[in-house]
């Protein structure tokens, strides 16, 4: 099936009931963000899109949807800002941050490699049980917003040889176990589902 794409983005900016001008004017502040956007001379769909992720960051790891089909679905949100170069993208990310105030620190983080996204949430650290050193897993973070500002970088980071990152994304996405176990047991982090 093919789209014609000047046909689809005339659906889109139609004003119809199931257009996005009813989406805009359902909520004061949905109606709030898209004005923000606008005077920032963003997208506001680019805004609206960052300011749900920095929402959903304030939500605790145990906070999950029910176990509707499978197990609990965790609350996860990867989302796209395509453009060219120059096309606001970045903008829109600052424009979101000003956009909604949440109180809650929010770490934002550049990502790189798989293993280096688990350690993000927890190291790996020696701790004193009985007299004895005992390795133990510490969460440092238990919500990070990842944030890759050229695709290029995600599909090259991706591709090197034998990199985790595109799996670890995955299962991040999904709600899964994150991380791997090594010979070396500072090395080995393991984060629990959600």
């Amino acid at each position: 099936m093919s789209v014609d794409l000047f046909e689809l983005e005339a659906d889109m900016n139609a004003d119809t009931p199931d257009g996005p001008e009813q989406l805009w004017s359902a909520r004061p502040h949905l109606g709030a963000i898209h004005d923000f956007a606008r005077a920032r001379l963003a997208s506001p769909w680019a805004v609206l899109g960052t300011v749900m992720l920095r929402a959903l960051a304030t939500v605790p790891p145990n906070v999950t949807l029910p176990p509707l089909v499978g197990g609990r679905a965790s609350l996860n949100l990867f989302t796209a800002l395509v453009g060219a170069s120059g096309s606001g993208k970045g903008a829109a990310m600052r424009a979101a941050a000003d956009a909604v105030t949440i109180v809650q620190r929010i770490p934002v983080m550049p990502l790189g490699s798989g293993e280096g996204l688990v350690r993000a949430y927890a190291i790996r650290e020696t701790e004193e049980v009985d007299g004895e050193r005992v390795p133990v897993t510490r969460m440092v973070n238990t919500t990070i917003l990842f944030e890759v500002s050229e695709v290029d970088h995600l599909g090259a980071q991706g591709q090197r040889t034998g990199s985790t990152l595109m799996p670890q994304l995955r299962s991040a996405y999904s709600g899964e176990q994150l991380g791997s176990t090594y010979a070396a047991t500072e090395k080995s982090v393991v984060l629990q589902p959600h």
